[in-house]
């Protein structure tokens, strides 16, 4: 006999682990399905900004935090070309006093194990691994594409063919967090798929101890050139400096983990300082990705289906608030639930996609639109170079209040 869950979480990433989270917080059980058959230590670095650093701390993640992530100094911009400072924004010693959060930089392997072993303490949350959503049915209907839209109904979740698992599971509500190339997202909205951005992004880790001299390994480093950008900032409790570079590229394979031949990206890089080219030439290996985004759609439900994260609102790394906008539904969405209720009521999920299309619209937009700024040429880039140069550092980091306030 198929088990029965009230409510099952599609993905076990960052999205989906902070949804289990969240819910527990709340009293609620969950189950969480991922596709792999274990969880593993793959995967780049994140910032976390105060904003999803503030909801982690009330998670009871603070302490694991602290010891795992690294608190950057601040973020120091650079003329990628020229090898000049324009400036640093601070962030250690005012992102807390401003903001009431601290500034995190994490490798996501990490984030994903403090999750995990939270869960596991609290003991809410039934984790499935080797278990691909493939298709939905409903459970106790023959006319499956009107008992979809009727969230009292409970749902039979079936698993992919080349997962080992070939039992199903029966759910009151499921929510999709299994990223951008969702599989649950063609349940709720039809003929949707990811565009390419027309950008690459390479990224690779090193020991702190291999990293040129010249960089600041205690702040985050942000390189601004024509067609292409360099972001730098320490990982592993500051062990290891996590390096992501994105260039202009024609190159739209979906993917993660591409390898990618360092003679094409350092071509990008060929025009940039000695400083830049230090720095990329002590890297041996990389690991290369397309960008793709999504539109936020306006629906995020469809009957007792729910997206979260990059499932529904997948945005370019450029304000790098991709992991903090999953963070920020999944607290929301938990709000909505009350485990008194066998079923989320449709004006539930109708409050929660509400209280985050406006916010993760914005957050789009403003990512996309840095993607533009940051590889400026010509006198864009001087105009950009001047201005940026000519701010109070402070005021700089001030221009993110609208971000990094509490909003959830």
């Amino acid at each position: 006999m198929d088990e029965k869950y009230s409510i099952v979480i599609a993905g076990g990433g960052i999205a989906g682990l902070s949804c289990a989270l969240s819910l527990n917080k709340r009293g609620q059980d969950a189950v969480v399905v991922e596709k792999t058959q274990q969880f593993s230590e793959v995967g780049a670095g994140i910032q976390l900004g105060p904003n999803a650093a503030r909801i982690l701390h009330h998670l009871g993640l603070q302490n694991a935090l602290e010891e795992h992530a690294f608190q950057p100094e601040g973020l120091m911009i650079f003329d990628g070309i020229r090898g000049k400072q324009l400036n640093t924004i601070p962030l250690k010693q005012s992102s807390e006093k401003i903001f009431g959060a601290p500034y995190y930089t994490i490798h996501r392997a990490d984030l994903q194990n403090i999750l995990l072993k939270t869960l596991h303490d609290i003991k809410r949350t039934e984790i499935i691994c080797d278990f691909e959503v493939e298709t939905i049915a409903c459970a106790n209907s023959n006319n499956n594409d009107e008992a979809k839209k009727n969230p009292t109904l409970p749902i039979e979740l079936h698993s992919a063919e080349k997962t080992s698992s070939s039992k199903s599971i029966i759910a009151d509500h499921l929510v999709g967090a299994d990223g951008i190339w969702s599989r649950v997202r063609k349940h709720v909205m039809q003929n949707v798929s990811p565009r390419f951005s027309g950008k690459t992004a390479w990224r690779a880790l090193l020991p702190i101890s291999e990293v040129p001299e010249s960089f600041y390994a205690s702040h985050i480093g942000l390189w601004l050139g024509h067609n292409a950008h360099l972001v730098h900032y320490p990982v592993k409790s500051g062990q290891m400096l996590n390096i992501v570079a994105v260039i202009d590229d024609q190159w739209a394979k979906p993917g993660w983990h591409e390898n990618g031949q360092a003679e094409l990206l350092n071509s990008a890089f060929s025009e940039w300082s000695e400083h830049t080219h230090r720095l990329l030439s002590v890297v041996q290996s990389w690991k290369k990705w397309a960008l793709f985004e999504l539109p936020v759609p306006k629906r995020w439900n469809y009957g007792p289906i729910t997206l979260i994260g990059d499932a529904v609102h997948p945005m370019l790394p450029f304000l790098a608030q991709g992991g903090a906008m999953a963070i920020e539904d999944s607290i929301t969405f938990a709000k909505y639930v009350d485990r008194k209720k066998r079923f989320l009521e449709p004006l539930d999920l109708e409050r929660y996609q509400d209280a985050r299309f406006k916010r993760t619209s914005r957050v789009q937009k403003k990512a996309r639109n840095l993607g533009i700024i940051y590889h400026y040429k010509g006198l864009m880039a001087q105009a950009r170079n001047i201005i940026i140069a000519k701010r109070a550092p402070i005021s700089l980091l001030k221009d993110y209040s609208w971000l990094y306030n509490d909003s959830v």
